[in-house]
């Protein structure tokens, strides 16, 4: 277990790469708002937002493959952490925040 920022990361050796792995406090309730973040944040980060059904838990994972140099290495962590502490803003959000842009129609 790794405290980075004060996140719990747990790092678990996989044959052949190296997963970090997040669990987020987030009520099931607000899963589908999650849901809807992911879709989005994967154009941002590597990180991926999974659902453990037997633990019931929300968790952010990346793999980082065992041979990769200390440059890839550094670079994953770090995205890593800051997609930890953007998850975690959104968890510790009571609202779901309004958008700045109102809503638009485009028509042809």
């Amino acid at each position: 277990m790794l405290r980075v920022d004060g996140h719990a990361i747990r790092a678990v050796a996989v044959p052949g790469r190296v997963m970090l792995r997040y669990a987020l406090a987030c009520p099931e309730e607000r899963l589908r708002e999650f849901a809807e973040y992911a879709a989005g944040r994967v154009l941002r980060e590597d990180a991926v937002l999974a659902w453990d059904s037997r633990a019931s838990e929300l968790f952010l994972w990346i793999d980082i493959p065992e041979d990769a140099d200390a440059e890839t290495v550094r670079r994953a962590f770090e995205g890593f952490a800051d997609a930890c502490d953007w998850w975690s803003a959104r968890a510790a959000e009571t609202e779901v925040p309004t958008t700045a842009f109102p809503d638009i129609l485009i028509r042809p």
